[in-house]
């Protein structure tokens, strides 16, 4: 699967593309936002990790072209912060980013995240040929996508309730699975807006 790094630290790029390269990714980097966005707009890249802060184009600004462009298929993006404040992290999820990794970031956990990324990727990708296969309009597949997103809203609630009647380890439990959830129901209203 191909990955877009866009990182203005050469350190940063260098040892993102050894990783990633090791666990069998294709990559191309980038580095700033402009760059970056110049090649996302030439090749298909399923995956984007972008630094939050670039000169030229942040990755806040590459995220929001990003969701904006008018192309098939889901890419999910990870922004690298160092940034933890809750309206920063809300900033970035306003402008559609699916998942954010702190500088210096953990191998480990940029693996994991990965991952999570390629399995969204992998079943936006599935749901996507299923619904060609069966022949389905876009707005078919856009009502399939609202009642996903509806049953997930509807799981959200129910373990948001149920998260302050157990105990701490059962409630950090609970956020995981909300955290895994949002990113899902993320993905369905995203496929809804692009059948739409």
């Amino acid at each position: 699967m191909k990955v877009l790094v866009v990182d203005d630290d050469p350190v940063s790029r260098k040892l993102l593309r050894t990783y990633l390269e090791k666990w069998g990714y294709q990559v191309t980097q980038a580095e700033d936002g402009a760059a970056g966005w110049s090649l996302f707009q030439t090749d298909d890249f399923p995956l984007v990790i972008a630094d939050w802060m670039m000169p030229e184009m942040d990755g806040v600004e590459l995220v929001r072209r990003i969701r904006a462009h008018e192309r098939p298929g889901f890419v999910y993006c990870i922004l690298l912060t160092a940034r933890s404040h809750k309206e920063d992290l809300v900033e970035g999820m306003d402008a559609g980013a699916d998942d954010f990794l702190s500088k210096p970031f953990d191998r480990d956990e940029l693996r994991v995240r990965l991952r999570e990324g390629e399995r969204i990727v992998t079943l936006e990708r599935a749901a996507a040929q299923q619904g060609q296969t069966a022949g389905l309009a876009p707005a078919e597949s856009a009502g399939g996508a609202g009642e996903i997103e509806e049953a997930l809203s509807a799981a959200v609630d129910q373990l948001t309730d149920l998260r302050g009647q157990v105990s701490e380890t059962a409630s950090q439990t609970i956020d995981r699975v909300l955290e895994h959830l949002g990113q899902a129901r993320g993905a369905a209203e995203r496929i809804r807006r692009q059948a739409g």
